[in-house]
């Protein structure tokens, strides 16, 4: 198939919503039907069966809520901190000791963990609300302020009116 042909069809299919296993209606992302293609030319129909899990049986550890509080409260003092310099804070902290316990931080394991923490919704909405109400400031600084009338202006003797100094 050639590939701006092959382009068009992904992109038609991934438009398209498909009933889920689990009842739920969604489309298929591109990126998925992509590598689906790939697995199938390069391996057949035996390429796209599922495997197992190659920890299958094997206990999976958790994140400590220990942890998860020391990241809520970094990211309390420091809102605008990325999750990934997040997880370099937690895995160096010694009060943690998270290498001596034999803990690793995964980045999507802390997103996780941290999505599902009622205090750290509230933190994300005031997060949201504040950066809101400073675009919205900054919206109100710069506007009307480039123009050259605007800059051309200035008061007269009587300080109720403007008047124009071109």
């Amino acid at each position: 198939m050639a590939h701006d042909v092959r382009g068009e069809v992904i992109a038609r299919l991934s438009s398209v919503p498909v009933r889920w296993p689990g009842g739920a209606s969604r489309a298929i992302s591109r990126a998925t039907l992509y590598r689906w293609l790939e697995l199938y030319e390069n391996g057949g129909l035996a390429a796209l069966r599922p495997r197992r899990r190659k920890d299958r049986g094997t206990k999976r550890a958790h994140l400590p809520k220990d942890v998860v509080a020391r990241a809520r409260q970094i990211l309390i003092d420091d809102p605008e901190i990325s999750f990934t310099l997040l997880a370099a804070l937690l895995v160096a902290d010694p009060k943690l000791r998270l290498r001596a316990r034999g803990i690793s931080v995964a980045k999507s394991t802390l997103q996780r963990r941290l999505a599902a923490d009622p205090l750290y919704a509230r933190l994300q909405r005031g997060r949201r609300l504040a950066a809101g109400r400073a675009s919205s400031r900054v919206r109100r600084m710069t506007s009307g302020t480039s123009t050259p009338r605007a800059r051309s202006r200035s008061r007269c003797g009587d300080a109720s009116r403007w008047c124009s100094t071109s």
